[in-house]
């Protein structure tokens, strides 16, 4: 019996196409959203890279969680 495997194509974009994939963005927020683990990333070697379903799921939800517009003493990094 063999078994299917369910093989999707994933689009995935650098740090600088995901910034403009999400209205010019700036990269240090992406950046530091990645380091804050508020957006999902793949990093391959020391290349840094998107998933582009993630990205949308981040525009459906407003843009920007709590963790990256806040610092860790609750400050406001705008």
């Amino acid at each position: 019996m063999s078994q299917q495997v369910s093989r999707e194509v994933q689009r995935v974009m650098r740090v600088k196409a995901a910034s403009e994939f999400l209205g010019g963005l700036a990269p240090a927020t992406l950046y530091r959203m990645a380091y804050t683990r508020a957006i999902p990333t793949i990093k391959v070697g020391r290349v840094l890279l998107f998933r582009e379903a993630d990205l949308r799921a981040l525009l459906d939800r407003g843009l920007r969680p709590a963790s990256a517009c806040h610092d860790s003493r609750g400050g406001s990094l705008k």
